[in-house]
């Protein structure tokens, strides 16, 4: 049934008329960030994304939001938003992989996605940093250098998102620090799991190699998760 247009707006969503009417002030805008209205929380993004992106004040302000916001177009409101950041807002941002929500992997799933194209990240923050500027890259393979479980295995899919639609970053160079991410967290089939799908983004030969390797594992998901990466490298090549 569809949604009535209170309804939508309950959720967040706003038109650009509401838009082009809106006169609040820089100052009365930020305030909004944290209205009870969703309309008045998304209307405030919008506009201040024209002329405070990146600005300190405002990226803590949404970030501090996007931890505790409920409705669904307002938290898209601020993810567009962040998928515009610089690198002093993705280095804020990384430290929140997995600290919203409960939606990550905590294991592998039972069967490989059957999607044709990349499965979007389930962390909120994981799927907005994988649709940054691909020349911030440099920033989110950080993680995978650190000791840290569990934003290594949501930066995977980050890494991997951005690496698929932005084929110019698909180097051998880059491909190296998944394959060695592999053999460092060989004993932690979800990391595991991940790299082996991020490969996916990617089509030289080491790459293939590992994988064609992974096709004889013992864990039936490994295999399976790399018979799909051997076929997306095919149907893109």
């Amino acid at each position: 049934m569809k949604s009535t247009t209170k309804q939508l707006e309950e959720r967040g969503k706003i038109t650009n008329k509401q838009i082009e009417e809106d006169t609040h002030t820089t100052k009365e805008l930020y305030n909004l960030i944290n209205s009870k209205k969703p309309i008045n929380r998304t209307i405030a993004i919008r506009k201040l994304t024209k002329t405070e992106l990146n600005q300190p004040l405002f990226t803590d302000k949404i970030l501090k939001q996007l931890t505790i916001e409920k409705k669904l177009y307002t938290k898209l409101e601020i993810t567009n938003t962040l998928q515009q950041a610089d690198e002093t807002t993705i280095n804020k941002m990384i430290p929140l992989l997995t600290k919203i929500g409960n939606n990550q992997y905590k294991k592998p799933p039972l069967k490989p996605s059957k999607k044709k194209t990349y499965p979007l990240p389930r962390d909120i923050i994981a799927r907005t940093l994988g649709k940054i500027n691909p020349k911030y890259l440099p920033l989110l393979q950080n993680v995978l250098k650190q000791d840290n479980i569990e934003p290594i295995s949501e930066i995977l899919d980050s890494i991997g998102f951005l690496t698929y639609y932005n084929q110019e970053i698909a180097t051998k160079e880059n491909a190296k620090l998944i394959h060695e991410t592999l053999t460092k967290y060989n004993e932690n089939i979800l990391i595991q799991y991940k790299a082996i799908t991020t490969l996916s983004a990617y089509n030289d030969q080491n790459t293939i190699k590992i994988l064609k390797k992974y096709t004889t594992n013992k864990k039936e998901i490994l295999k399976k998760e790399a018979e799909r990466s051997l076929k997306h490298i095919k149907w893109r090549s």
